[in-house]
């Protein structure tokens, strides 16, 4: 979820906006004149990686590539997978 501010209201109300920023794990888009400038995200504590958006990007294209190659699964084939990998759980549990 991103929630967009300008520079000025950034600049006033920083530390609260750093702590909401990490307690509801959001990410701030600063906007300054009407023009978005920047991207503040929280780190990811537990070593969780988090990509950036060219990484996103590269990611999207790939999957993108994957689709008009015919490399992807139907929605019921997913549902029967996801189905199964519960009750595979469910018995381990």
């Amino acid at each position: 979820m991103s929630r967009v501010v300008t520079y000025e209201e950034l600049a006033s109300n920083l530390a609260s906006i750093f702590e909401e920023l990490q307690a509801k794990d959001e990410t701030v888009i600063v906007v300054r004149d009407g023009t978005p400038t920047a991207v503040i995200s929280p780190m990811k504590p537990d070593g969780e990686k988090q990509l950036t958006l060219d990484e996103l990007c590269e990611e999207l294209l790939q999957a993108d590539a994957n689709v008009e190659a015919g490399r992807y699964l139907e929605w019921e084939e997913v549902k029967r997978r996801l189905a199964g990998k519960l009750a595979e759980d469910a018995d381990v549990g």
